[in-house]
């Protein structure tokens, strides 16, 4: 036998080792592999190849070879590990050698053959031995994946050992962002605390240079620290934001000194914190939009991140930490206690806007709401016209009109906010609004107690009793209807349940004579016994649901349906009975009363709910199949009603809950007495109470049978899905929405954006997301002047007499609009600093919602020459936007500023 060899062998890594033991089972020709290597295995005795066992054993001598493979199970392998050549071993053992030959270990080219590449990029294997050791020792059950250019890359082999220790799928598919997600993740965050030091700190360095600096950030913070490293990056985005302030605080310095030693101790450099800022962001949006639990646990990690810097303080300057989301509400709340002062509206709406532009906005709905409806009260108040209602008619359409809108946001601020300093602004915004309600109140008692009296017509108004001749009938002329009756339904409410028919997909009809929504009047006292009855029976009438029943198909030649009608058996939405007469087409008129809103005046909290269409029982089924149907739907009310805020309790015997009889006493300064026909109190006599917040009953969650206009005005919606542009003297209705409710009050303002240039248009971005997320050109819109109407007004008349505007034109052919409407539209826009809503604009041309986006869609057909967008839509997809200077060099104007 041979001298032992002198030259020096490597010890075969167990990666290594592994890898071949696979290929030796997987060619299964042989059972035996000797491999050049020091005779030393550290590792266990044998390994599992897919259920088959490979022993590992030295190579010392010809004997130990031989002895390993006569002892070796018929179903299993060997490896040796041998520093002997083919003439120690001799053929004895070369002979049952895979191959006959000892292989000479190369890592790089196991690893190759491992991912079928026939050649390892230069630059993978500059990174030296470690890297082809990992990918052998960490490769997967499955295998690597396989190269697709038969060249394995760097980005490739350490993006996939990578995705491998942190458990995601191959191949993978890195980017910075990902990264920050997928550690975010605790089981990840131990693996890679778990993983070798110098791994950790090779892969590192990969991911610096490949995924981008930040990515060092995240794996460092991953390592070494429990604080998510979404968390650390929320931090981040406050510490070195967007827009950088003039001057740098004390505290904020420090705590970027101290936010080092959960990166790894290393100095941050703002470009990579803010690059690591945003994609702490998109996870956190990503965690959102998914309604991942867990985004609670990070934005409180921030926060307390920020404490532990030394800067608690800096929460309350960002856009997505619940902290600075509570900042933006007071600072809204300290605008409304200015414009209550007597200070402008502007603050207002700034505040409002800074609240909206807060991430957490999109998913908190009742404070956000709430700061919407206090801003609306703001315009509203803003708004407030002369007190024009000479008559009750005018009164009940002011109501409807105005209103009941201003009540439904009223009821949104009355419970709005758990933050005391807002909770407070609202509190003395409310008041402001209730006192002016209360004036609106008086005023309408007053007329409604003439009119009572006197029994003198009210033009414009439908008396409830004559609601079946003046309304369903004249339908029934051109269409079979639906009547639901929404017992105690407040104009407030039909606020948000026609809102609701709409974006399913109805539109509303008016009187044809008229530009809005019908009123009604209820009877009085407004009680469901004398007031439903007197609409169901079509005469004034005292009653009960029994005398409905009798009373309805004599005078509408239809059947009625109450509560205990509408009870489906199980699997129908609607009961059969119902269901059977609102399909059958030889009845004209099916009658359906629903209880939901009057039952909740018991026990329920008016002030907090939200009327929507499943809000109330069977009304979205009965909607569903009145289409299927092909009905026209009316809906109205009984009465309104007001709500349980605090007040007088004056008791009294015999008195209901908002009214009492004459005999209980005179009438006080807050109460009206009527007399008359269409009070159906004994005596045809009642005192009503005007005040909203006295009540003579038991106190509950909402009461109605007074005298204010949220009782007696009862709203009348009409809906059609037919597209008939007019139906038994209806037409058509623009939006209904008064331009409070959408607009501000401040005029002459536009935002600051960001333009993203291509070659034919402008994507407009909001400015607080440009720095750092690529190569954008800041803009600074300029507002128009004070007086920026009139000056635009000489631009339309400019506009529309220019050659580009006349071949504009005579391309759109028969679509054109006519030059009255692109007047009312772009001078509108002018007027409101470029920007206005869609209801705004609807209204303006006498458009319902659905149908203004032809009129907008052939104002951009004139006005977008050559695609660039003169008018384009925000990215709230209800802002219509006007650039004025783009609108002036397209078509080639003067005036330039």
């Amino acid at each position: 036998m041979s001298a032992p060899a002198t030259s020096t062998v490597p010890l075969a890594s167990a990666g290594l080792v592994t890898e071949r033991a696979r290929s030796l089972v997987s060619r299964g020709s042989a059972r035996m592999l000797l491999l050049r290597s020091e005779p030393r295995w550290d590792g266990p005795p044998s390994i599992a190849v897919d259920g088959t066992t490979v022993q590992i054993r030295p190579g010392r001598s010809q004997l130990a070879v031989l002895t390993d493979y006569t002892d070796l199970p018929d179903d299993e392998y060997l490896v040796v590990l041998t520093d002997r050549n083919e003439q120690d071993l001799g053929s004895a053992v070369m002979l049952r050698a895979a191959g006959q030959t000892i292989e000479r270990p190369d890592d790089w080219s196991a690893v190759a053959s491992m991912v079928g590449a026939h050649t390892i990029d230069p630059a993978l294997r500059k990174q030296g031995q470690w890297a082809a050791g990992a990918l052998l020792e960490h490769r997967p059950r499955s295998g690597w994946p396989q190269v697709t250019t038969g060249v394995l890359t760097a980005d490739a082999a350490f993006g996939n050992l990578l995705a491998e220790l942190l458990g995601e799928l191959l191949p993978a598919r890195w980017d910075a962002s990902r990264l920050t997600e997928v550690l975010h993740g605790a089981s990840a965050r131990a693996v890679w605390a778990a993983t070798d030091e110098d791994l950790r700190k090779h892969l590192t360095r990969w991911a610096g240079d490949a995924l981008g600096p930040q990515t060092v950030f995240v794996l460092a913070a991953a390592a070494s620290t429990q604080v998510s490293v979404v968390a650390i990056g929320l931090a981040m985005d406050v510490l070195w934001p967007a827009q950088p302030p003039a001057q740098i605080e004390a505290d904020r310095i420090s705590a970027r000194t101290r936010i080092e030693r959960y990166v790894g101790g290393r100095p941050v450099e703002s470009l990579h914190a803010r690059a690591l800022a945003l994609d702490a962001r998109d996870t956190l949006e990503r965690m959102l939009d998914a309604d991942d639990p867990d985004h609670a646990n990070v934005l409180r990690q921030a926060e307390a991140l920020l404490g532990d810097l030394g800067w608690p303080d800096g929460a309350l300057l960002s856009s997505v930490l619940p902290a600075g989301r509570s900042a933006r509400s007071e600072v809204l709340a300290q605008a409304i206690q200015g414009f209550l002062a007597g200070r402008g509206t502007d603050a207002v709406e700034e505040g409002l806007r800074d609240v909206l532009a807060h991430r957490l906005s999109r998913h908190e709905g009742r404070e956000v709401e709430a700061a919407r409806m206090a801003t609306r009260l703001v315009r509203w108040l803003e708004s407030e016209p002369a007190d024009t209602s000479a008559t009750l008619g005018d009164s009940l359409h002011l109501q409807v009109d105005d209103g009941g809108w201003a009540d439904r946001a009223l009821a949104s601020i009355w419970t709005g906010s758990a933050l005391a300093p807002v909770a407070h602004a609202y509190r003395r915004l409310a008041e402001r609004v209730q006192a002016i309600r209360a004036k609106r109140d008086f005023t309408a008692a007053q007329q409604l107690a003439a009119v009572t009296a006197t029994d003198e017509p009210t033009p414009a108004v439908v008396l409830l009793e004559n609601l079946l001749k003046e309304v369903v009938h004249p339908l029934t002329k051109a269409t079979r209807v639906l009547l639901i009756v929404l017992d105690g339904m407040s104009t407030r409410v039909a606020t948000e349940i026609a809102q609701g028919a709409m974006e399913a997909g109805w539109t509303e009809l008016i009187p044809a004579a008229s530009s809005t929504r019908a009123a009604g009047l209820a009877v009085l006292p407004t009680m469901t016994t004398f007031s439903r009855t007197s609409l169901l029976s079509g005469e004034l009438r005292a009653g009960t649901q029994a005398t409905e029943k009798s009373r309805f198909p004599k005078v509408i030649e239809g059947p009625i349906f109450h509560k205990d009608d509408l009870r489906p058996a199980g699997g129908d939405l609607v009961a059969q009975v119902v269901g059977t007469a609102i399909d059958d087409r030889a009845t004209t008129v099916v009658g359906v009363v629903l209880n939901t809103i009057d039952d909740s005046l018991a026990k329920d909290d008016p002030d907090g709910t939200r009327w929507n269409l499943d809000r109330v029982q069977h009304l979205r089924a009965l909607l569903n199949r009145a289409t299927l149907a092909g009905r026209t739907v009316i809906l109205t009310a009984d009465h309104g009603h007001v709500v349980e805020r605090g007040g007088e309790y004056r008791a009294t015997a015999g008195a209901d809950t908002r009214w009492r009889p004459v005999s209980t006493g005179a009438a006080a300064t807050d109460e009206i007495e009527v007399r008359g026909r269409r009070v159906l109190a004994a005596g045809g006599e009642a005192v009503l109470a005007v005040t909203v917040g006295l009540r003579y009953g038991a106190k509950a969650a909402g009461y109605h049978g007074g005298g204010s206009l949220a009782e007696i005005t009862v709203p009348i919606i009409v809906l059609d899905r037919s597209n008939r542009p007019q139906i038994g003297g209806w037409k058509i209705a623009p939006s209904q929405t008064p331009s409070w409710w959408n607009e501000p009050a401040v005029k002459h303002r536009y935002e600051s954006v960001v333009e993203e240039r291509t070659d034919k248009t402008r994507r407009r971005r909001p400015r607080e997301e440009a720095p750092g997320q690529g190569s954008f050109d800041l803009i600074l819109a300029q507002p128009l002047p004070v007086d920026g109407t009139a000056a635009l007004s000489s631009v339309v008349d400019q506009l529309l007499d220019s050659d580009v505007y006349a071949r504009q034109r005579k391309r759109a052919g028969r679509g054109a609009l006519g030059d009255d409407v692109v007047r009312t539209l772009l001078t509108t826009l002018a007027d409101r600093g470029g920007r206005a809503h869609r209801e705004t604009l609807a209204g303006l041309v006498g458009s319902s919602l659905p149908a203004v986006e032809s009129t907008l869609a052939a104002l951009r057909r004139l006005l977008n020459v050559e695609g660039y967008a003169v008018l384009s839509d925000d990215a709230d997809g209800v802002t219509v936007v006007l650039d004025e200077a783009l609108l002036r060099d397209q078509f080639e104007l003067g005036g330039q500023r």
